[in-house]
């Protein structure tokens, strides 16, 4: 309990609390839940990078559909900027693919590209097919199926696994 002790006009408070230490011992799991998830957090965060930039390597989307072939009009400009064959859809000059990043954030994810056109092929349009790059859907929901769906399974998992 509390004791009071003055000395020479002083007033000296002194609280002992009865099982503060067990209290305080009991929170350290919570310390472990919030370490695991920093690390959960960052590799997500790289491997996000890395499946943006494969699935434009490989030119198939989050749910491993190829990508539409490149327009004509599309092609001949590559070839009179003196590209060859095969022509990779979303890597003309690279500035996308390198642009890419994701980062992890102290309550989630947060991932994207530094080129203001990537949405529109994320998205597709009116003259543009969608070639998705990111495990997202048209509605930016987390994509359910093929690899897309894989990330976000996987992803749910390790969240999983640190709350057991």
């Amino acid at each position: 309990m509390g004791q009071v002790i003055g000395a020479r006009g002083d007033l000296t408070l002194e609280v002992s609390i009865e099982g503060l230490d067990e209290a305080v011992k009991s929170l350290e799991p919570l310390e472990d839940i919030e370490r695991n998830l920093d690390n959960i957090l960052l590799e997500t965060a790289i491997d996000m990078a890395a499946f943006a930039q494969n699935r434009i390597t490989d030119s198939v989307d989050p749910m491993d559909v190829p990508y539409e072939p490149l327009a004509e009009s599309t092609q001949k400009a590559r070839r009179r900027s003196g590209q060859k064959p095969p022509y990779i859809p979303l890597k003309w000059k690279g500035r996308m693919w390198r642009s890419i990043f994701a980062r992890a954030l102290k309550d989630g994810l947060e991932f994207g590209t530094h080129v203001g056109y990537s949405i529109f092929h994320q998205q597709g349009g009116e003259n543009l097919p969608r070639r998705a790059f990111f495990p997202l859907t048209v509605d930016n929901d987390p994509e359910p199926d093929g690899a897309g769906g894989e990330f976000w399974r996987v992803f749910d998992e390790k969240l999983s696994g640190i709350l057991k």
